[in-house]
């Protein structure tokens, strides 16, 4: 879509000039909302102004996805001591980041759990094996 600028300087004019900015700052949230749909999350929007409540809920959304990604960075690196906290009722990704969290500790713990228990009575067998004379093999039948 081509934009054209007008040369009037009366309403209609202002009017003009108001609805080509809006249009601008439309496309621009568009190629940015592209952006993170393909999980660029390293873009930055600034609100034009106090009055920009599309760019203010853009700055908002990229700030806690990119909070998002730093927790899932974290857990894949093994760390589960980290808290999350969803921001409302309806934060579908904090809660199921906390709920993940909160399973893999349980999980972690069982197996190490486990381990304890299991670790031992493989280290006495493995003791006993090697104190154990070898087994004699059978004779074969003639």
């Amino acid at each position: 879509m081509q934009l054209r600028s007008s040369s009037r300087s009366d309403e209609v004019g202002v009017l003009t000039a108001s609805f080509t900015e809006m249009m601008l700052s439309l496309g621009q949230m568009a190629r940015v909302a592209e952006q993170i749909s393909d999980g660029d999350l390293t873009v930055e929007i600034k609100a034009k102004s106090d009055n920009d409540v599309v760019g203010k809920a853009f700055t908002r959304m990229t700030v806690s996805l990119g909070e998002m990604a730093k927790v899932a960075a974290q857990i894949s690196g093994g760390d589960l001591t980290i808290e999350v906290q969803p921001k409302s009722d309806n934060d579908v990704l904090g809660k199921a980041f906390a709920v993940m969290i909160e399973r893999l500790r349980r999980m972690t713990g069982d197996m190490r759990s486990r381990s304890a228990f299991f670790l031992p009575r493989r280290n006495r067998l493995w003791q006993l094996r090697l104190k154990s004379p070898p087994a004699r093999q059978k004779p074969q039948p003639q």
